[in-house]
């Protein structure tokens, strides 16, 4: 992790792959805040108003993980639009989402609710190693998934999380790997339907096993605990474990 110096945009610690700099000529709208988190929109003038659909309820999502997780880990958040390799990338506080995904339809609002998910995990808690990105990764799947869970419903939830499955079993149909891959030297390549989607189903599998109060005090505890800092998947099992109150090798 970093801390940027006093005088700079930051007061809090954030992980070094999550620094970034965007400078284009931008249409800024300041959305509102929720708990003292101020929510603004960076966009290309000429897709303004389809921005500010496709953004979507990204002022609810901040309010759900907080309650639901705990305190948001920085000053303020930015969407931005932006010319990223990636389809939305974490940021800290300054989330980047690439610039031809703006069209009004609103089908960005899942990447939105992906990467303010990422604040929490993967941001203000950082894996220690690249090989435990799922902690980063799966998490961010499936607490968007939760995002919509609330939302829109149990159904919403249920066909979301049945895609993911889909989209697993295929790629483990061609190449079944774990979720933990030490022998992967190409970090770029631990992008995948391991440490996303069936990241996100480990969670939701932990979630059945010890019930929605264990499981979520678990992840507030976690969240608590190594906020601002550095974790392993031990580390996390340890959290759940207590919760548990039971082993879950």
């Amino acid at each position: 992790m970093a801390r940027s110096s006093p005088t700079g945009g930051e007061r809090v610690p954030i992980p070094t792959y999550c620094m970034v700099i965007g400078a284009t000529e931008f249409s800024v709208i300041n959305t509102g805040s929720w708990n003292g988190i101020s929510l603004s929109y960076y966009l290309y003038p000429k897709d303004r108003e389809n921005g500010i659909k496709d953004y979507g309820r990204a002022l609810q999502m901040i309010e759900f993980y907080t309650n639901l997780i705990g305190p948001y880990p920085y000053e303020k958040l930015a969407l931005v639009q932006s010319s990223t390799r990636f389809g939305g990338m974490e940021n800290s506080s300054s989330i980047f989402f690439d610039e031809e995904s703006f069209n009004g339809s609103g089908r960005l609002e899942d990447t939105v609710a992906h990467e303010i998910a990422h604040q929490w995990f993967g941001d203000s808690v950082t894996q220690a190693d690249w090989h435990h990105l799922w902690l980063s990764e799966g998490f961010a799947t499936y607490f968007g998934n939760l995002f919509f869970e609330r939302a829109d419903g149990q159904d919403k939830f249920v066909s979301r999380m049945l895609a993911d499955k889909e989209r697993y079993l295929k790629a483990n149909s061609s190449s079944p790997r774990p979720i933990y891959d030490s022998t992967v030297t190409d970090l770029l390549k631990l992008l995948n339907p391991n440490n996303y989607e069936k990241g996100g189903w480990v969670l939701h599998m932990l979630r059945h096993i010890m019930g929605d109060k264990q499981f979520f005090a678990g992840i507030r505890d976690y969240y608590r605990t190594y906020r601002d800092g550095n974790a392993l998947t031990g580390d996390f099992q340890k959290v759940m474990e207590f919760h548990a109150g039971r082993p879950l090798d």
